[in-house]
């Protein structure tokens, strides 16, 4: 037998062995998903010095502050409210590091939490946080199925023992929440795109981090079947928005709430605020937008602009692509994987399907976050990654383990910055290194250029899975073919 031969019965009998035990590997994965949660859940271990559940503070003493009537944008007013909820000054960072900055349909979606106690309260957002979180993952892991679902599980299972994971929960960021809730509409609404939850569980991922659920608004905005439920959750956000706004209206003391608002957005963002993203900004690494990268010229005009002209371009290609693919156009897609009276023409086609639409969610989710300001609590959003790289990873080529070293680099290296900047400052590397700003681009903010790096990869990936679906004209050829049968469980997208 030659060599051929014998590599084709390899891959056949590997086939059949996972095929075969695929079940017993999911049970499995998820297991060691459980297990992964459950350590964290008995042992948040962390090396933060800063108090726990501190970004969780701000929007809390917000939410309070509109209960009682006292403007949410006002330092000393809030300071006022979380004192007399229970809360002490060793239970948060300096109030300079955490502006209130939540818009009003945040503090509106929090206000039932406001009425407890805050050590209770805390309490409750911590177990919410993790719940919503690991109910996202498991959410995910079902949009594949067979060998891709272990690994998007496995993959998963990894992620929740990082430090982007353990960050997120230990300092109570409201981005775990956004982030289950926007999973759990995604996979709703990929499954059911009239249901009801999906769409409330998205309206209130916008409404606590518009620039984080807003990526995946823009992923499931395309399909038909999903449109109008993806509109409504956007009007749904935008009318609790509107009525945090008016009730902030309502009361004299925080009828100025816009200008005070704005006051805090333009304090932070500047020196020494915590959004600052110039060189000398002591938390500018930690950010992982591109204006952290043009920041090292300390012009906010210039680093804006400049992160602008490289986002936009990637952005207009993703769009084109996007209309270039079935996600678009109208086209046929099963629930069930294993839906019986599919030949395996048409298997095929409904993979490469599927395909195109995780692919332009992973590289939306990878772009989306260059322009806009995204921190360091946000990459665990690369969850929406995971199912695309699962599917790249059949093959092993360039772009996919590029993927996967890159979103490996990327989320292990989550919170560790301040050790890489020490290099910057070291006596040791002075002279070995270059000139100071170049060295806290290449070694305090490589983040974005990895995150860049990663979406260009997906946008790779969605050009050559163009060339692997059929022509309009073949597909048009096949369906009006005389004999067709009628292909049971199809529906148009």
């Amino acid at each position: 037998m030659n060599l051929p031969a014998r590599v084709d019965g390899f891959r056949s009998r590997k086939r059949r062995f996972f095929r075969g035990n695929a079940r017993t590997f999911n049970i499995a994965a998820y297991a060691l998903l459980a297990a992964s949660m459950f350590y964290f859940v008995v042992h948040p271990t962390t090396r933060d010095a800063l108090p726990a559940m501190r970004d969780f503070v701000s929007p809390y003493s917000g939410a309070r502050c509109l209960l009682s009537g006292c403007n949410p944008y006002n330092l000393e007013q809030i300071q006022v409210e979380f004192r007399s909820a229970g809360g002490t000054e060793a239970a948060h960072a300096p109030w300079l590091y955490e502006p209130p900055v939540y818009p009003p349909s945040a503090l509106l979606v929090l206000t039932p939490l406001a009425r407890m106690p805050y050590p209770l309260a805390r309490r409750v957002w911590r177990a919410l946080s993790i719940l919503c979180l690991f109910a996202g993952m498991c959410a995910l892991t079902r949009l594949r199925g067979g060998r891709e679902r272990t690994i998007v599980t496995l993959f998963l299972a990894m992620l929740v023992q990082s430090t982007a994971v353990k960050g997120l929960i230990y300092i109570g960021q409201p981005t775990a929440v956004a982030i289950g809730l926007a999973a759990l509409a995604y996979w709703g609404l990929s499954r059911k795109p009239q249901a009801i939850f999906p769409v409330i569980a998205l309206a209130l991922s916008l409404a606590l981090k518009p620039q984080l659920a807003g990526l995946i608004f823009l992923a499931l905005l395309p399909r038909r079947l999903s449109r109008r439920s993806t509109l409504c959750a956007a009007a749904l956000a935008f009318f609790l928005l509107f009525a945090g706004s008016a009730w902030l209206y309502a009361h004299p003391a925080s009828r100025h709430w816009r200008q005070d608002y704005k006051l805090q957005i333009e304090g932070s963002i500047h020196l020494p605020g915590v959004n600052d993203p110039t060189w000398k900004a002591p938390h500018g690494s930690d950010m992982i937008n591109l204006q952290a990268v043009f920041a090292i010229v300390d012009k906010p005009a210039f680093y804006n602009t400049a992160a602008w002209l490289v986002a936009a371009p990637l952005l207009l290609l993703w769009t084109r692509l996007v209309f270039r693919t079935n996600v678009f156009r109208t086209n046929v897609f099963r629930t069930k994987v294993s839906e019986p009276g599919l030949s395996e023409q048409e298997l095929s086609e409904q993979d490469l399907f599927e395909q195109e639409k995780l692919l332009a969610l992973a590289a939306i989710v990878c772009l989306g976050m260059l322009p806009v300001y995204h921190r360091e609590y946000d990459l665990p959003v690369l969850v929406f990654t995971f199912p695309a790289l699962a599917l790249l990873l059949r093959r092993l080529n360039v772009i996919s383990l590029s993927l996967f070293f890159l979103i490996s680099l990327l989320l292990s290296t989550a919170y560790r910055q301040m050790q890489f900047l020490k290099l910057v400052y070291s006596p040791r590397f002075v002279h070995a290194l270059p000139p100071m700003r170049l060295r806290v681009l290449l070694i305090g903010r490589f983040h974005p250029l990895l995150l860049t790096a990663i979406g260009v990869l997906f946008l790779a990936a969605m050009f050559a899975a163009m060339f692997r679906r059929p022509s309009p004209n073949a597909q048009a050829k096949r369906i009006a073919a005389p004999g067709l049968r009628t292909k049971p469980g199809l529906r148009t997208n």
